[in-house]
């Protein structure tokens, strides 16, 4: 008996120490996935103010809009594709952690989502920006001006 207690003490210090290899990356995952579902339901309003852009663009002549106002709009909905795109991206690519558990090592996976968490909150800070500045543009293109 006395032989296997350090070979029985090495498995359940190493069964330990996975499981809790396990749990931070389980953690760290969760982390991440938080700071897009806090992002994701912003597309909508994405998808809003780019119609509501295409919509002056669509009634310009109507609206006296100047070609430098047109070009703003232009770039506003550049801006607002571009963070669309950036969403997508990152969640076609975004790696399921079991599967990233198989696959690599702890910290490998550690790398992986410590990168993805940066490209995430690179993709939040784009969405959030490019609907401002969109909505600004709206509001300053559709208030009318005291004369």
């Amino acid at each position: 008996m006395k032989k296997w207690l350090p070979a029985i003490a090495v498995l359940i210090f190493g069964l330990h120490s996975c499981q809790d290899k396990s749990a931070e990356a389980s953690a760290r995952w969760d982390e991440v996935i938080d700071i897009h579902n806090e992002v994701m339901p912003k597309m909508g309003a994405i998808h809003q103010t780019s119609k509501a852009l295409n919509d002056l663009v669509a009634m310009a002549d109507s609206l006296s809009l100047s070609g430098a106002d047109q070009e703003e709009i232009a770039a506003q909905l550049q801006a607002l594709q571009a963070a669309d795109d950036a969403m997508m991206d990152w969640m076609n690519n975004f790696q399921q952690l079991e599967r990233l558990q198989r696959e690599k090592s702890h910290q490998e996976v550690m790398d992986y989502l410590n990168t993805e968490e940066i490209r995430i909150k690179e993709v939040k800070t784009a969405m959030e920006s490019s609907i401002a500045k969109g909505q600004d543009l709206l509001q300053q293109l559709t208030t009318p001006t005291k004369e």
